[in-house]
C-alpha cells in the first residue's frame, strides 16, 4: 500500500487520482477530516509520532513532502522537527520506499534562498534503509494562479522575477504528479528526478500567457526589492520565510535553480506556462 503525505494540495490532488485511476492500492493522509466512498482517508498530525504512525500502518512506500505553513516564525526548525517524526515512523513500520518532493538546486551549496529546505530534507532522507527517490522540481506553474485578480480587474502582473526576460525552470503540478506516480509505482531505478516543464519560461512569457488568457493588455510591475520583505508580510508571510523567499528570487536570477549535473535523469513535462495559465 502507498500513503500519499499532502494529499490534498497542489500535488497530492493529482497523484491520488492517477494512482486510484490505476487501481493502485492508497491511504490518503490529511490533517483535516475528508469524506470519500473512493478514497482512504486518514486524518494525522505530522508533527506527532503515534498519529503519523497510525496513518502509515500497513504502508510499504510513501510519497513524502514539507509540511510548510508560510507563517511560521521559524519554519526550518518546524521542517526539521516533522522529518525527524517521519524517520521514526519510517522505522517503525519499516518502509521499504519513499518518494520526496525535493526541488531543482537542492545539490548546490550556495545560498538558494527557502529551497534550502530541500538541501535539508535529501540530506536528512539520504542515509536510511529505505530506498529513497527525490523528485527535483522547477517552481510550480500553478503558483501564478494567484496573480489572477491583479491581472483580471487591473491589468496588472505582480512580478518578482528578474531580469523579465530571463527564462527561468517551471514545472505543472500535474507532470509532477504524474513523475511521482511513476517512482511509487517502481519505473526508476535513479534517486535524483529533475522534472521541469517542455521550455524554461520567462516573466514575460507569463505575462504573454495572461494577455491570452483574458484578451487584454497586462503590465509587469516590480516593486522596489527594498520592498519585497515587507510586502510579502503583508500577505501573512513571516518575516523570516519572507528573506528566504527573497533569497529564491536572487539564486534564480543567478542561475542557481538547475539540474545537477552528471547525477539522476530529466524528464520534462508536457504543460507549458501557455497551457496552465489557459486552465485557470
Amino acid at each position: 500500500m502507498i500513503g500519499i503525505i499532502g494529499a490534498t494540495g497542489n500535488i497530492g490532488v493529482h497523484l491520488v487520482s492517477e494512482l486510484k485511476a490505476k487501481s493502485v492500492d492508497i491511504v490518503a493522509l490529511s490533517s483535516r477530516d475528508q469524506e470519500s466512498k473512493e478514497i482512504n482517508w486518514r486524518k494525522c498530525d505530522l508533527w506527532d509520532e503515534e498519529s503519523l504512525l497510525k496513518a502509515l500502518r500497513g504502508c510499504d512506500s510513501v510519497f513524502y513532502l514539507i509540511p510548510l505553513q508560510p507563517s511560521w516564525p521559524d519554519f526550518y526548525l518546524k521542517i526539521e522537527e516533522s522529518i525527524n517524526v517521519f524517520l521514526r515512523v519510517a522505522e517503525k513500520i519499516n518502509l521499504k520506499h519513499v518518494v520526496a518532493l525535493s526541488s531543482l538546486g537542492a545539490h548546490s551549496n550556495e545560498q538558494i534562498g527557502m529551497f534550502h529546505m530541500a538541501r535539508i530534507l535529501e540530506k536528512k532522507l539520504s542515509h536510511n534503509p529505505f530506498k529513497v527517490t527525490f523528485i527535483r522540481p522547477g517552481e510550480f506553474m500553478e503558483n501564478w494562479k494567484h496573480s489572477i485578480p491583479p491581472v483580471q480587474y487591473e491589468g496588472v502582473l505582480p512580478n518578482f522575477h528578474l531580469p523579465e526576460a530571463q527564462a527561468f525552470h517551471q514545472v505543472s503540478v500535474v507532470d509532477i504528479a504524474h513523475v511521482a506516480a511513476r517512482a511509487l509505482q517502481g519505473e526508476f531505478n535513479e534517486q535524483i528526478i529533475h522534472v521541469l516543464g517542455p521550455n524554461p519560461y520567462s516573466a514575460l512569457d507569463v505575462k504573454t500567457a495572461f494577455e491570452k488568457k483574458f484578451s487584454k493588455q497586462v503590465h509587469l510591475v516590480t516593486p522596489p526589492k527594498e520592498t519585497w520583505i515587507t510586502e510579502f508580510q503583508k500577505y501573512g508571510l513571516s518575516e523570516s520565510y519572507a528573506r528566504e523567499l527573497v533569497g529564491l528570487y536572487g539564486a534564480i536570477q543567478k542561475n542557481l535553480i538547475q539540474v545537477e549535473p552528471n547525477r539522476g535523469i530529466t524528464i520534462r513535462g508536457v504543460r507549458s506556462i501557455f497551457d496552465v495559465i489557459n486552465s485557470f
